[in-house]
């Protein structure tokens, strides 16, 4: 039962990373996007950059 809880968990922490994700990258491609609204989109991208570069690279 506590790895299905854990699962599930990981899988909605990953669903929320992919939809924040999605939403900087198309701010980001964006023609009416102004540009605030493009360097928020930026930072969480080289955020979430770093994250997975960090989580792959760690050893």
């Amino acid at each position: 039962m506590r790895l299905a809880k854990d699962l599930v968990v990981f899988l909605l922490a990953v669903g929320c990373v992919v939809v924040v994700a999605n939403l900087a990258v198309s701010t980001v491609i964006s023609g009416t996007a102004g540009p605030e609204e493009k360097k928020w989109a930026m930072s969480i991208l080289s955020a979430a950059t770093g994250g997975l570069v960090g989580y792959l690279v760690r050893k």
